[in-house]
């Protein structure tokens, strides 16, 4: 049941993180300073989820930024 409510959680994850915007007010928001002066959160992009290997296997991530 890939879409099913057993994946709600997952949906709201990637709903709300893939508006760039969004991710970068929860960055700021939970992530320690020290951490966050080497981010330049201003060029955050969301990026492509599935990828091939070396043996043209396909594999899909989470969000990627």
């Amino acid at each position: 049941m890939q879409d099913g409510v057993h994946n709600i959680h997952d949906k709201f994850v990637r709903e709300s993180f893939s508006d760039p915007g969004r991710a970068i007010a929860f960055l700021e928001r939970f992530l320690p300073d020290e951490m966050l002066k080497n981010l330049n959160l201003s060029s955050l992009k969301v990026l492509q989820e599935s990828y091939l290997n070396e043996a043209l296997k396909e594999h899909f991530s989470d969000l990627v930024f």
